[in-house]
């Protein structure tokens, strides 16, 4: 896909999996954009072009996208991380987006599942309005670094653990 948006000099790229569920994008410049980097560029697009749209995001998405929606008087709604809670959360009828960091995208206006065809449509749709390239928008968002980590955990321990979790980065950024 990067050799081709470089070859034909286009725009943007996009990957679509296998469901027609999930987007891959690839910026003007043939770079792949990283699934948590895509899902702050969406979402930045959704916030200019709709002012005080809500957006929802994961649980584990950087605050970063709170910096986002601080510049464009936008609410982020946290949801849990698993597809079915995700694709709940747009019965809120002021959401405007619902994403995950993995590629997929929810216009609750169209309908109530990932939809990597119409995530496509309105992407092109909001860098047209905005007069953006997807470059352009991935530089307006902050730099930022997500970890993972998997740890394992007895089922009987994993709310402790996660207090526990919490309380130690409470006083960190």
């Amino acid at each position: 896909m990067s050799d081709i948006v470089i070859t034909l000099k286009a725009n943007v790229g996009f990957l679509i999996d296998t469901g027609a569920e999930k987007l891959f994008l690839v910026d003007e410049n043939g770079k792949v954009v990283r699934d948590d980097i895509a899902m702050m560029a969406t979402a930045y697009l959704a916030m200019k072009s709709k002012k005080g749209a809500a957006i929802a995001v994961p649980i584990n998405a950087s605050s970063t996208i709170d910096t986002l929606a601080k510049k464009f008087g936008a609410n982020i709604k946290r949801t849990a991380t698993s597809s079915r809670n995700i694709i709940v959360s747009k019965d809120d009828s002021d959401i405007a987006l619902v994403c995950d960091s993995m590629g997929g995208f929810i216009f609750p206006e169209f309908q109530n599942a990932f939809d990597a065809i119409y995530a496509i449509g309105k992407v092109l749709e909001m860098t047209a309005k905005e007069n953006l390239s997807l470059g352009n928008v991935i530089k307006e968002i902050p730099q930022f670094e997500v970890l993972h980590k998997s740890v394992p955990c007895p089922w009987d321990k994993k709310g402790q653990t996660m207090r526990k979790a919490i309380e130690s980065v409470k006083t960190k950024k």
